[in-house]
């Protein structure tokens, strides 16, 4: 996935502030743990998602818990909000980016997401990086 606010915006199916309630369970493999977790969504800023999910994460194993797989990626842990963005697999919702919004941070990340969102790059539908130009 390209890395920038704008492409990742584009590329979500829904962005969502939104509140850990808890993990559901873990499913390791050769090198990462896939984390599913049910949260609670507080604001929906593009899609349409229901008052609950359970969504999919995919993260490091790493000596001392559970590790970001790159930028923007931040491990969900209960009791924390965030702003994600989720990609539809069908049944699964994965996570394709989530930034901390705890606190004070909420209002800064929120219009971080809502302008990325507004600028955000244009992907062809169903596709992971084909941007389509104007």
């Amino acid at each position: 996935m390209d890395d920038t606010d704008r492409d990742k915006a584009g590329l979500a199916d829904h962005v969502a502030v939104v509140t850990v309630d808890r993990q559901i369970r873990q499913q390791p493999n050769e090198t990462n743990v896939e984390v599913f977790s049910k949260v609670r969504i507080e604001e929906t800023l593009k899609g349409t998602l229901p008052a609950e999910a359970t969504v999919d994460q995919v993260v490091f194993r790493a000596p001392a818990g559970l590790k970001a797989t790159g930028p923007h990626r931040d491990p969900l842990s209960a009791g924390h909000r965030y702003v994600i963005g989720i990609d539809d697999w069908g049944k699964v919702q994965e996570v394709l980016f989530a930034t901390p919004a705890d606190g004070d941070r909420l209002a800064r990340e929120r219009a971080r997401w809502k302008d990325a969102l507004t600028h955000r790059t244009r992907h062809a539908p169903g596709s992971c990086n084909d941007v389509i130009v104007d």
